[in-house]
C-alpha cells in the first residue's frame, strides 16, 4: 500500500483500515507509520484517523504522532489531536 505511486490510493488504504479493521488492524501499524511520513499530506492524515480507529491498541504510534501536532500542515495537524485523545481515553 506505501508503495503505490499514486497518492489517493495510499490515502485510500489507509482510511479502508479505519472502517473495516477496527482494532483488529494493528496488524497494519507497522505500513501506516510508514504512511505518516508520506510526503502526500492527505496520506499522513488518512493514515492517523486509521490509527486513532485502533485506540489502545495504537499507542505503540504515540511517539510519531505526538511531533504531528506542530506540523506546519493543518490536514497532518488536525487529525493528530484526536487520535492521540482516542488512544488516551482507550488506554
Amino acid at each position: 500500500m506505501q508503495k503505490d505511486s499514486n497518492a489517493k490510493v495510499r490515502s485510500s488504504a489507509a482510511s479502508a483500515f479505519l472502517g473495516s479493521m477496527g482494532a483488529e488492524a494493528k496488524t497494519v501499524v507497522p505500513q501506516l507509520i510508514v504512511l505518516q511520513k508520506d510526503s502526500d499530506a492527505n496520506v499522513r492524515s488518512s493514515a492517523a484517523s486509521a490509527l486513532g480507529s485502533m485506540g489502545a491498541e495504537a499507542k505503540i504510534v504515540v511517539p510519531q504522532l505526538v511531533p504531528l501536532l506542530q506540523h506546519s500542515d493543518a490536514n497532518v495537524r488536525s487529525p493528530a489531536t484526536p487520535v492521540l485523545l482516542s488512544i488516551a481515553f482507550h488506554l
